[in-house]
C-alpha cells in the first residue's frame, strides 16, 4: 500500500466529513484501501474540490472494480499434468496459434522463447519456441511453470536463504551470484531452473547443486507443486 496516497485520502475524506475523527475515516477507508482504490486515487489528483474528487474517485474504482470482474481468471500452474504438457510442446506454430491450449498464448513480437509475463498467469510463447526441438519446448515450458513456484519463494523469502548458504553457486564482492545453474543469475530464475531441471535430469541436479535439489523439492512439496516420478525425498 502507498502510505502516502493514503494519508491524502484520509485527510480528504476527513475534509468531506469532519464530524468524523481521523482514526475513524481511517479504520473505514483502511478495510477497501487497495491497489485498485489507489489507482482511482490518482487518477483524480488534478481535481481541487474535496466533494469533487471523492466522488469521482468512487465513480472511476466503481469501473475498474467491474472491469477486474470481466478478466479471465488466474491460471493455477499446481494442477499441471507432465503427460498435457509434452502434447503442448509437439505443437507446430500453425496449430497452436490456430487453437492456443488454455493457460496459453502466443506472441510474434517476443524475444526470447517464452515467458511468463501476463498478468493471468499464461505462458506466452514466441516464434522462438517453435524451433525448438520437442524436449527442449516441454523443459521450456516447466522452467515457466517454475516461475510460479519460484515467486512463492521470493515471497516467503526461501530463495533467498539458499542462495545466501551457497545453493546457487559462489557470490561475488557485491553479493551478486556470479554463474547458478545453467548460468542463471537470480535467486528466482535459479529456482525455477532447479524445478525444470528437477524434471530433466534430477541426477545432474542433486550431484552438481545438492542445496538447491533438496530446496526446490521441499518447495514443491509445501506449495503442491507436481514432482517427477520417484523424486520424493527433500530432506
Amino acid at each position: 500500500m502507498n502510505w502516502v496516497v493514503f494519508d491524502d485520502k484520509v485527510r480528504c475524506f476527513q475534509d468531506a466529513q469532519p464530524w468524523l475523527s481521523r482514526q475513524q475515516v481511517a479504520s473505514t477507508l483502511l478495510a477497501s484501501f487497495d491497489e485498485i482504490s489507489e489507482k482511482a486515487w490518482k487518477m483524480t489528483e488534478g481535481l481541487r474540490g474535496t466533494h469533487e474528487r471523492k466522488a469521482k474517485a468512487a465513480v472511476i474504482e466503481k469501473q475498474l472494480r467491474a472491469r477486474r470482474k470481466k478478466a479471465p481468471a488466474t491460471v493455477k500452474w499446481t494442477t499441471w499434468k507432465p503427460d498435457s504438457l509434452v502434447e503442448v510442446a509437439k505443437l507446430s506454430k500453425e496449430a497452436f496459434i490456430k487453437a492456443p491450449p488454455a493457460g496459453f498464448k502466443y506472441d510474434a513480437s517476443l524475444h526470447e522463447e517464452a515467458n511468463k509475463n501476463d498478468p493471468t498467469g499464461r505462458i506466452t510463447l514466441g516464434p522462438k519456441f517453435f524451433e525448438l526441438p520437442v524436449n527442449t519446448r516441454n523443459i521450456v515450458l516447466i522452467h515457466e511453470i517454475g516461475h510460479d513456484l519460484s515467486d512463492i519463494t521470493l515471497r516467503d523469502g526461501s530463495a533467498f536463504e539458499l542462495a545466501d548458504a551457497g545453493a546457487f553457486g559462489k557470490k561475488n564482492e557485491r553479493g551478486e551470484l556470479m554463474r547458478g545453474i545453467n548460468g542463471k543469475y537470480t535467486p528466482g530464475e535459479n529456482m525455477a531452473e532447479a524445478y525444470a531441471v528437477l524434471w530433466e535430469d534430477p541426477s545432474w541436479l542433486r550431484k552438481v547443486f545438492p542445496m538447491a535439489y533438496h530446496g526446490i523439492i521441499k518447495a514443491a512439496k509445501t506449495n503442491g507443486f507436481p514432482l517427477p516420478k520417484g523424486v520424493t525425498d527433500g530432506s
